[in-house]
């Protein structure tokens, strides 16, 4: 068989990787550079469909013609993306994904990309992993195998370890969350427990620093936080500086946000601080899908 990359087709990013010729996994980088591919599609007109990181800038701004999070209603079959007048389910839509992501690795390292392996979340049945694997079919891909999310971190965390354990898994994505407890023993994977919270992710947050920045841009300059949520270019622009905002204080303790709407303009200081206490109850809601398969083990 030909060689066989890994593609993470996410709620809202996607990525591809192989094994290098080092013998490790290592993620393809896109036609931007980056790791990542936003998992959204831009119907721009019949004959151009965008997908990534231009379709993520555009998606508040245009919802009529943007499909996002299609994770959440993967093998749905009451789920219809139209667009004048034509219907996209959600394999089609996945489709366009796997698609961009595959052209840009095949761009980047020169080598033909043809089977793939496509992992989903944990909690996916029978009727979304079938969905996931037509998606792949329909972007021309050989798909092997369709395994969960967890067990495909367990198998390589299983690969490095030389110990029989029991690991926990927990992955806070960005549209869904997944904990699972799975046994490693003799390089086998057993899930032995597992929960979620399907509607919790990384946009959560984003979402709820943008409502916090439109509160502090009304006290400033007055201007209502109404008006910047229903305005949609400003409401997408908030969304883009909430998430760099999370990802720079990773690093740092405090990071400003500089906000214009209509002549008026605000700088907000955010502090790691002020982050955690305006999220801690979305992270408390993954502490309660922890305890709960923590204690499905116990019995």
């Amino acid at each position: 068989m030909n060689k066989v990359y890994g593609i993470d087709l996410g709620t809202t990013y996607s990525c591809i990787s192989h094994v290098d010729e080092h013998g490790k996994p290592a993620v393809i980088n896109n036609s931007d550079n980056e790791l990542t591919t936003p998992s959204v599609v831009y119907f721009e007109s019949d004959d151009n469909i965008v997908v990534g990181k231009e379709a993520k800038e555009v998606a508040e701004i245009y919802p009529n013609q943007v499909a996002s999070t299609i994770k959440r209603v993967m093998g749905d079959p009451e789920w219809k993306f139209t667009f004048n007048e034509k219907e996209y389910n959600s394999q089609e839509i996945s489709s366009f994904i796997l698609e961009k992501v595959v052209k840009d690795a095949i761009e980047n390292i020169g080598e033909d990309i043809k089977n793939v392996v496509i992992t989903v979340p944990a909690y996916f049945g029978v009727n979304q992993k079938e969905a996931t694997k037509q998606a792949g079919e329909l972007a021309g891909l050989n798909v092997i195998a369709v395994i969960p999310e967890p067990t495909a971190a367990a198998i390589s965390y299983g690969i490095e370890s030389h110990d029989d354990e029991v690991v926990m898994v927990y992955d806070l994505g960005g549209g869904t969350f997944d904990i699972s407890v799975i046994e490693v023993k003799d390089k086998g994977i057993n899930v032995i427990s597992t929960d979620g919270d399907h509607q919790l992710g990384g946009r959560n947050w984003d979402e709820r620093l943008a409502s916090y920045f439109t509160q502090e841009f009304e006290e400033q300059t007055g201007v209502s936080s109404d008006d910047l949520q229903n305005d949609m270019e400003t409401w997408q622009e908030l969304l883009n500086k909430a998430e760099n905002a999370k990802k720079s204080l990773t690093s740092k303790e405090n990071t400003k946000i500089r906000i214009a709407h209509e002549g008026d303009k605000a700088t907000i200081e955010l502090s790691r601080d002020k982050f955690n206490e305006l999220t801690n109850d979305l992270i408390e809601r993954t502490i309660s899908s922890t305890d709960a398969v923590l204690e499905q083990v116990k019995l």
